[in-house]
């Protein structure tokens, strides 16, 4: 994976993370939390296993 892919995935995946809570309800700071988990466990995937 280049690195624009991999630029590209983790705004596309924190931003539906950061909608998404919008849109169930969640108050900003919890969407913001779980933007950074969300953003941290894609970094360790994308370490382990997607990473050539």
């Amino acid at each position: 994976m280049k690195k624009n892919t991999y630029y590209t995935l983790s705004f596309i995946l924190v931003g539906l993370v950061l909608l998404g809570g919008r849109y169930l309800g969640y108050g900003f700071i919890e969407r913001v939390i779980s933007a950074l988990i969300i953003g941290g466990l894609f970094e360790l995937v994308y370490r382990n296993k997607l990473k050539k």
